[in-house]
């Protein structure tokens, strides 16, 4: 017990040495851990953000297939834009039902909107409502077995969804084609 009692009351300190041998070993340890954790921050940003892009495609394709079978309509007629160099600056479809309803599905300013054509100022769709901006890339286009408008076809729906996070852009691009 003698011993213990005179090992705590030395008044011996640390050597210069081994002071530098601990705070390298302490500045090793602490960065390695702050790569890992910033790794994982990382990791766990760029997950959140492609699940939130899966969702909103998820999202906007499911609000098209729903207008498209809820609508019913007997004719579809495609209308492309496209600019002097023939890009495609504007694609969209137009439902029409046999009374004469109408109901467009269309991208425009990097959004969604299903809407009737004859409405000057269609209100804002909760359906079509993302925090991500459609691309440029994004259409909606129809191949037609028949004469336009179209009873039955080819519809295609090509989206290129993007969402900012800490000055950079995550893309996700989605395509899909389906008959009616």
């Amino acid at each position: 017990m003698r011993k213990f009692v005179n090992l705590l009351r030395r008044e011996g300190g640390f050597t210069l040495v081994e002071l530098i041998v601990a705070l390298s070993l302490f500045t090793v340890a602490a960065g390695i851990i702050s790569g890992i954790t910033m790794l994982g921050l990382r990791s766990y940003h760029k997950i959140s953000i492609e699940n939130s892009l899966r969702d909103e495609g998820d999202l906007l394709m499911s609000a098209i297939i729903t207008e498209l079978y809820t609508f019913a309509p007997e004719n579809v007629t495609p209308t492309i834009l496209k600019n002097d160099a023939g890009t495609i600056i504007d694609s969209y479809i137009t439902l029409e039902r046999q009374d004469g309803t109408k109901s467009q599905i269309r991208i425009v300013n990097g959004a969604l909107t299903i809407a009737n054509p004859d409405v000057v100022d269609p209100p804002v769709d909760a359906r079509t409502e993302t925090i991500s901006k459609l691309e440029q890339g994004s259409a909606i286009t129809l191949e037609c077995q028949n004469s336009i408008p179209c009873g039955s076809g080819l519809i295609s729906i090509d989206l290129s969804l993007v969402q900012s996070y800490d000055g950079r852009d995550y893309p996700l691009e989605l395509k899909s084609k389906f008959g009616f």
